[in-house]
């Protein structure tokens, strides 16, 4: 059995774990188990995993300036077209488009498709999408999307998640002997964050099935946006960096699998919380992570020929 299978499968297991147990109503509380794994995973599972993943490699900080412009150029991009072509949801489009689901399937999916290297590449660009998908996403929501929310910094400025590389790119610094130490400490978090957020998923996707019965057009202007311009759009301007020398194949890998990942299911705690367009935001988190389990392999596939040529 090929590598890429074995990986795909691995992420595909946990998910329909997650689905299953929602069929079978193994939960009492469904809701209660959904809000208890997402605080796991986002305040530890994923904060370990990023630790580990820039302590464990000796591989330095991107130098490419490529690197550090793609996310941001992509999503303004994206954006424009949004605001041209899709006035009437740009607000719930602009925020899908800056949160990707980078945490839950980014980061597994890069670490078991192209090692942990990748993943220590991986680990310092999720930090550019949370930036976008917790700041800038949610006030274009607000404004663009007629809502009267004001935002709220603190539970940005207190995301693990936002502070794990700093940490991380601190404890490079200490001795082998210190740097083993702190992997095996965090190992185990790590190494179950990827399971628990896809079986989370998996129950989420089953919970909130009933979405994706309620889709209209909007809904696949949606998808459309999030699972095709956005990763095409990643692809153009990847291309162009390495043509130039400003980004190396090994990053461009990386960048283009986590702009295959679907909305982020956080968006719709931020959309509900800020009273503005939480069910459509709901039905894009259904309906581009049900969209991505055909899109991404095809994405993987092309990651690690074409892309990974440059």
């Amino acid at each position: 059995m090929s590598p890429l299978l074995l990986a795909v499968l691995g992420l595909v297991v946990p998910l329909a774990l997650g689905a299953l147990a929602g069929g079978r109503s193994l939960f009492r509380d469904p809701e209660g188990a959904i809000d208890a794994l997402n605080v796991y995973a986002l305040r530890f599972g994923f904060p370990a995993l990023i630790v580990r993943g820039l302590v464990v490699t000796d591989a330095g900080l991107p130098r490419e300036p490529g690197f550090w412009l793609l996310v941001p150029l992509v999503f303004i991009g994206c954006v424009a077209v949004v605001r041209l072509l899709a006035q009437p949801v740009a607000g719930t489009l602009a925020l899908i488009l800056a949160f990707g689901n980078v945490a839950y399937l980014g980061l597994p999916l890069v670490e078991a498709t192209l090692g942990d290297d990748a993943l220590a590449l991986a680990s310092v660009a999720v930090p550019l999408h949370l930036v976008l998908g917790l700041s800038v996403g949610p006030a274009l929501l607000v404004r663009w999307a007629g809502g009267e929310g004001a935002m709220r910094w603190r539970p940005i400025l207190t995301q693990p998640l936002l502070w794990a590389p700093f940490v991380g790119l601190a404890l490079r610094a200490l001795p082998p002997a210190g740097r083993a130490l702190v992997v095996a400490l965090v190992a185990p978090v790590a190494k179950s964050a990827g399971a628990v957020a896809l079986f989370l998923l998996g129950l989420y996707l089953w919970r909130n099935r009933h979405r994706a019965r309620q889709v209209d057009g909007w809904d696949v202007v949606h998808v459309g946006f999030k699972q095709a311009l956005m990763p095409a759009l990643t692809v153009g301007v990847a291309w162009g960096f390495a043509q130039v020398g400003w980004l190396s194949a090994a990053s461009a890998q990386v960048l283009v699998l986590l702009a295959l990942m679907p909305a982020a299911i956080t968006t719709f705690s931020l959309a509900h919380d800020l009273e503005v367009g939480a069910t459509r935001v709901g039905r894009a988190i259904v309906t581009t992570s049900l969209a991505s389990l055909l899109l991404v392999p095809a994405g993987v596939w092309l990651v690690r020929g074409w892309v990974a040529s440059w």
